[in-house]
């Protein structure tokens, strides 16, 4: 009995984390240098190519030309049901 209820709630928790993957939309908003200003948003937009070519999994991406911007980007991003990183 043990051994199927373990197995019944492995089961359980791969299928829900497959599922949990499926819904994951990531998304950024990189700000007034651009994704390669060779500094913090160079270095997040590395991270996300390493991320997108190990997971598969396709990313939204922004970016800011002024300072406006920024807060309708993010807004846009919500409305779209993505995940902001």
């Amino acid at each position: 009995m043990k051994k199927l209820l373990s197995t019944i709630l492995l089961a359980g928790v791969v299928l829900w984390s497959a599922s949990q993957a499926m819904a994951y939309k990531p998304a950024v908003v990189f700000d007034m240098g651009g994704k390669f200003d060779k500094s913090f948003n160079e270095g997040i937009w590395n991270g996300l190519e390493k991320f997108r070519k190990e997971t598969g999994i396709k990313y939204r991406e922004f970016e800011v030309q002024q300072e406006a911007q920024r807060e309708q980007f993010l807004r846009k991003l919500a409305k779209r049901g993505s995940d902001p990183i």
